[in-house]
């Protein structure tokens, strides 16, 4: 059996189902609004960092004069080089269906077949393409080509001469955008050939960009500059020019920016909530203890103390960020099930972790579940305490 302090906090939830009602959709919405915020920057931040570090990402990336791969094999006896792979990049101009031109960057990747650094993931067709095939990145595929896989594109070499490429499969590249300004949303379309096909496309099939791994912790941008600098006077001292370097740490998504932005975002909107929330739930707890006032003096007549009294509506309140609780994090759960995959990984082709199963979610909402409504009724508490007797 209940003791009658409970009995009291009990018939106050249910007795008044209006009330309670109001109180916890407050609750509610400011925890399911932390809920998908926090879950945002947690669950979209580590699945990224985890689907990039799984296809090696290239820790430096330079672009030089003309090389083989009697260089590459040198760089690759660097110390503090894990890996190195020289690649042929170019930049050519296909054919939308609308017939407006637009550029197409091209990677001539000497084994395809074995790629160790940056790895694709092959989505649709045969991988790697043949002689005179090419294979599309495919977060544009659908978007700028509107083609299928066993069609043909129309590239401008740079004679002006125009041919029409095969397109033979479709992959997922991660690392788009990694190399160049704007990040992923303004890099061009993606295409990926073998060496054979470069002479067909007016390209020497020599190499002239160079990825490299390195040994260590692959997170430190000071360790991977100092092993830069190392490789960059290799490259020099062969008596090739270097156009260009960057560095990159192994968890740095190209897309990580744009998360942080939309968190930002988030964040300020999920203040703006938990105030709303803050302030409606302090006007109903108000409300609610204002009509308490006689039961508040028939337990202060049979001798209930101050902090009795204050330990019933404390409670009370208790139970309703508890209920709130309950209703918001499965709620959370679900929304962002169906969010995240379609919406935002949609892009980047990598599925969100259970939201149940992240710790940092459920503390910081049970930190939530009893601060705010705390927070936002102990001065309605005390107002009401003076009320009935100026000698509390």
């Amino acid at each position: 059996m209940f003791n009658p302090r409970w009995k009291k906090v009990l018939t106050d939830f249910w007795g008044h189902k209006l009330r309670s009602f109001l109180v916890i959709a407050s609750i509610t919405i400011g925890l399911f609004a932390i809920g998908l915020i926090v879950s945002m920057d947690i669950i979209i931040t580590e699945d990224m960092k985890a689907g990039y570090m799984a296809v090696n990402p290239a820790n430096i990336l330079i672009l030089t004069t003309p090389f083989d791969e009697d260089l590459v094999n040198a760089i690759g006896n660097i110390d503090g080089v894990a890996q190195a792979e020289g690649v042929r990049t170019m930049t050519l101009r296909y054919q939308k269906p609308n017939g407006e031109w637009a550029p197409i960057d091209i990677k001539a990747i000497p084994h395809n077949e074995n790629m160790d650094i940056n790895r694709v993931q092959v989505e649709d067709g045969d991988w790697p393409p043949q002689d005179r095939q090419i294979a599309i990145e495919g977060n544009k595929f659908g978007e700028d080509l509107n083609t299928s896989v066993g069609d043909s594109i129309k590239v401008e070499l740079p004679s002006g001469l125009v041919r029409d490429i095969q397109v033979t499969s479709v992959v997922h590249d991660q690392t788009v955008g990694s190399s160049g300004a704007g990040g992923f949303f303004l890099a061009p379309v993606q295409g990926y050939i073998i060496q054979d096909t470069l002479d067909w496309l007016e390209s020497p099939s020599t190499l002239n960009t160079l990825y490299v791994t390195v040994q260590g912790d692959r997170n430190d941008k000071a360790h991977i500059q100092a092993i830069a600098n190392s490789v960059i006077k290799r490259v020099e001292d062969s008596g090739r020019v270097v156009v260009t370097s960057q560095v990159r740490q192994a968890n740095n998504h190209p897309n990580r920016v744009y998360v942080e932005a939309i968190v930002a975002v988030l964040v300020v909107l999920g203040f703006l909530v938990m105030f709303l929330s803050a302030f409606l739930i302090t006007n109903t707890l108000a409300a609610l203890l204002n009509q308490q006032v006689n039961h508040i003096g028939v337990m202060k007549t049979i001798g209930a103390s101050r902090g009795q009294i204050i330990g019933i509506y404390m409670a009370l309140i208790f139970v309703y960020g508890l209920t709130s609780f309950v209703i918001a994090l499965p709620l959370s759960a679900c929304t962002m099930r169906c969010w995240i995959p379609g919406i935002i990984f949609r892009k980047w082709k990598k599925r969100s972790g259970n939201f149940l199963k992240q710790p940092r979610v459920k503390s910081l909402k049970s930190q939530k579940t009893l601060s705010m409504p705390a927070t936002s009724s102990i001065n309605s508490v005390k107002k009401l305490q003076k009320k009935v007797n100026t000698g509390w």
